[in-house]
């Protein structure tokens, strides 16, 4: 894939998401594909855990999405830089427990 394509192809993991459109986002991610969530240094394997985490976020922040300002391909590698916005209207279950609305 050109660094065209795999940017491309990251962005679409974004927009899936601001979509809640899970089965769009499982169709993208391969079967290796890994969520290293740096702030919690949680990582994640596979599309369906993936997908199970990223809907945690969603239900968090129902109407969260995320607005890719730059991208930088090098190699295999993406690098997106992402302004995320949503509203914290649920409950939220992560690494340190639940945190209320």
């Amino acid at each position: 894939m050109s660094d065209t394509d795999l940017i491309n192809k990251a962005r679409q993991i974004v927009t899936t998401y601001s979509a809640a459109d899970w089965n769009g986002l499982k169709g993208i991610l391969t079967s290796d594909a890994l969520y290293d969530e740096i702030g919690t240094q949680r990582k994640i394997k596979g599309p369906d855990q993936i997908v199970q985490t990223l809907q945690t976020w969603k239900q968090a922040m129902t109407d969260s999405k995320g607005t890719v300002t730059n991208a930088y391909a090098s190699g295999n590698t993406v690098t997106l830089e992402i302004t995320w916005q949503g509203t914290h209207n649920g409950p939220f279950t992560g690494p340190a427990g639940t945190l209320p609305a």
